[in-house]
């Protein structure tokens, strides 16, 4: 069975960005999208990407739609990707009626009832892919009438292949900054070496601040701690409800309950300029 995988990872770097632009979200590799394109070849599938982050723009898409004749596309995504997602799936049923669209990723797991009101995806796979999504495959190649709706099965780490690096170009992955800005490095640079700082414990160097307060006999000072999540975050689940001191936490963080006085959350500091 032949399949083309789609990674719509446009919503922040845009089209024509891969290896132009020296941001992670314009070179990095979905890794989770090479391992399931990994276990579909160790299955016999023939498997190809379509990087839209490599392409000019949607009628570069559709042009590379209407020449194909992949009987089968599977798409990945994040809850930030999801408009770009159901896009590609417009254009491919627009162009491909006859094409089996099949959906998966983080989106599809945290919000599948949305995704299943889509009727654009005629399946979707909730959770992981490594296992399930060769089996459909290989259902559909038989004739078969998989069920639309398909939770994926926890794969053996230790027995699915390794994810496959021949799908993505992983040069531009490579060659981008860990962190912009003037001290950036190269993410190879910083491979070579992380022998050299694994297990290395904090020296007194890296804390002046903490040694002065040690010295003091005072407390080590707090430190302001955030976090980013990449892949997106289903906001119906995860704003809390009111402001000050009186919100109440949303289900997704109601395990930190015992420490809400402990910590703040902050809405609407997006920068979108």
């Amino acid at each position: 069975m032949r399949v083309t995988l789609v990674f719509p990872g446009i919503a922040l770097p845009g089209f024509d960005s891969f290896k132009k632009r020296p941001s992670v979200d314009a070179n990095f590799i979905d890794h989770g999208l090479a391992s399931v394109g990994a276990a579909a070849k160790a299955a016999g599938h023939a498997v190809g990407l379509i990087d839209l982050r490599a392409l000019s723009g949607w009628e570069h898409f559709r042009s590379l739609v209407r020449s194909s004749d992949t009987p089968v596309w599977g798409i990945t995504s994040w809850s930030l990707h999801y408009p770009d997602a159901v896009r590609a799936m417009r254009v491919i049923k627009e162009e491909r009626p006859e094409a089996v669209i099949v959906l998966g990723g983080v989106h599809a797991t945290i919000n599948t009832r949305q995704v299943m009101n889509n009727a654009l995806a005629d399946h979707v796979v909730t959770k992981e892919g490594e296992v399930t999504f060769p089996r459909l495959l290989a259902s559909l190649d038989a004739g078969e009438r998989p069920p639309r709706l398909i939770e994926g099965e926890p794969p053996d780490l230790d027995a699915i292949p390794w994810v496959d690096r021949d799908l993505f170009d992983v040069s531009g992955e490579l060659l981008t900054p860990m962190v912009p800005g003037r001290w950036a490095i190269p993410r190879r640079t910083m491979l070579r070496g992380a022998a050299a700082l694994i297990g290395l414990p904090i020296l007194d160097i890296m804390g002046p601040s903490i040694r002065r307060a040690r010295a003091a006999g005072a407390p080590a000072p707090r430190r302001f701690v955030s976090f980013g999540i990449p892949a997106g975050v289903n906001h119906a689940a995860w704003d809390p409800i009111g402001t000050g001191t009186g919100y109440t936490l949303s289900s997704t963080l109601s395990p930190l309950a015992p420490l809400k006085s402990d910590f703040s959350v902050l809405m609407g500091v997006n920068n979108n300029s």
